[in-house]
């Protein structure tokens, strides 16, 4: 199955997902989701895992609901910590519930030096973290939100991660992503914004369309008419075209090849 935009690398593992990244100084749009979508269902989800192609180095993570309301975690953890110093910076491992990524401080600089963030250690060749919630805490979740480093230096560490939304607990990036762990994963962040919004929305599939804005369900994505199809995402009927010649659709499915030894010269 497609998976997160803007590309897809993990097609067979996830299902399709929009993220909205906006930056800091043109504040959140509207928390609902968009046409053509809806959220998901993450009554199963434990944990929020981030992981970095080279080093993490951020502030501070939240997940939020629909209201805006932080869900609170209970403990959160790092592949490794920033000169092994819990209280340089990092302190994640060894404090897990105060960890300083989930403490609610999310720029201050002290000295000219970040105090307050969490920082893998360098050469950490798997950097991650990930944070733990209350069983059913984020049945809630609308949207994750994540405060970069960009007070001092380093805020373009963040291009290339990963969010994943995991059931369990992992601690690789590749079990993370795993169809045993994931529920969702976002496209890689990219850029040195101060601030990343990630909205949890799930894109209506392929064959399907919704004009609701705000759905939490996947009941709002109405099928296409039987010999049409739609990309996935579609937020109007006018979305569902015929299929062209040797494909068809049932309805509500994008349009299939005829099977082999079959054909159709019918649009």
């Amino acid at each position: 199955r497609p998976a997160a935009l803007p590309h897809k690398p993990l097609s067979l593992l996830l299902p399709s997902v929009l993220v909205l990244l906006m930056a800091w100084g043109c504040g959140a749009s509207d928390l609902d989701c968009p046409a053509g979508s809806y959220r998901g269902d993450f009554s199963s989800a434990t944990s929020i895992f981030i992981n970095a192609p080279t080093h993490l180095n951020l502030w501070e993570v939240e997940a939020r609901d629909a209201y805006g309301n932080r869900i609170s975690p209970t403990s959160a953890i790092m592949s490794s910590m920033y000169d092994n110093d819990a209280n340089s910076c990092g302190g994640c491992p060894i404090n897990p519930a105060g960890s300083k990524c989930i403490d609610g401080v999310t720029n201050t600089v002290i000295g000219g030096r970040s105090e307050s963030m969490c920082s893998t250690n360098i050469g950490d060749t798997d950097p991650w973290l990930r944070i733990d919630y209350p069983s059913g805490a984020l049945s809630t979740l609308n949207e994750i939100v994540i405060y970069n480093r960009d007070k001092d230096c380093c805020n373009a560490l963040i291009n290339g991660a990963f969010v994943t939304i995991t059931k369990g607990l992992p601690t690789t990036s590749a079990s993370a992503k795993s169809s045993d762990f994931a529920l969702w994963t976002s496209a890689a962040l990219t850029g040195t914004q101060s601030v990343y919004y990630l909205r949890v929305c799930l894109f209506c599939p392929s064959g399907t369309f919704s004009e609701a804005v705000g759905a939490t369900s996947a009941d709002v994505c109405l099928p296409c008419a039987e010999g049409k199809g739609s990309a996935e995402g579609s937020t109007i009927e006018s979305a569902c075209e015929n299929c062209k010649p040797g494909t068809f659709s049932e309805g509500g499915e994008d349009c299939l090849q005829c099977p082999a030894g079959q054909y159709s010269e019918e649009a």
